[in-house]
């Protein structure tokens, strides 16, 4: 499978027997179709998707946006509780610059969103998942490199050359192996939960 609705599969397929879910976060291709074997569904995984969180794209978007630039409600605190929305927007600047995005989380929702934004936009992807399943997931999204969670993620992170932009939903101590691992004479941005 190739392209995100592949990655769409390989995720539900990656998911636990009995009770795993695979969440879609956007949308598809127009036109394009997610196909997988019953199987997959009867053994008790489940498909479930969103597009802007529930929220209706073309009527509630636009009243977010309102909100926000008025002042009503706050969303760089949401955005990360380490760095603003101008130092993310930084990381957009750096990727675009070629340099190197490490994902820890790189098979969950979010972090397959910033493997796949990290390479539309040209930076070499680090994925950080835990297992062989989860790290095919990650390499199908796109990532350059993967890396197992279990692994030493500091000394792994250098030895592919380190990265300028580290995201990181996860949290907790995997957070301080990630940062370890940035390029050295590279500002780096970091981006947590």
């Amino acid at each position: 499978s190739e392209g995100p609705v592949g990655v769409m599969r390989t995720a539900l397929e990656a998911s636990h027997k009995g009770w795993g879910q695979s969440i879609i976060i956007g949308v598809a291709p127009a036109g394009a179709e997610i196909r997988t074997r019953p199987f997959q569904l009867v053994t008790g995984r489940s498909w479930r998707g969103t597009a802007f969180g529930g929220a209706r794209g073309r009527t509630d978007v636009p009243k977010i946006v309102d909100w926000y630039t008025q002042g009503k409600i706050e969303i760089d605190p949401m955005s990360t509780p380490k760095r603003s929305l101008d130092a993310s927007n930084k990381g957009v600047e750096i990727m675009q610059a070629g340099e190197t995005l490490l994902v820890m989380g790189a098979a969950g929702g979010v972090g397959l969103t910033a493997v796949e934004i990290g390479k539309a936009m040209g930076a070499t992807v680090i994925g950080v998942a835990r297992g062989a399943a989860k790290m095919a997931v990650a390499k199908a999204a796109g990532a350059d490199h993967v890396i197992d969670a279990s692994e030493d993620i500091t000394a792994a992170g250098r030895a592919l050359g380190g990265a300028a932009v580290v995201v990181d939903p996860v949290g907790g101590p995997s957070f301080t192996a990630a940062t370890r691992a940035h390029t050295p004479d590279v500002p780096s941005v970091l981006i947590s939960r």
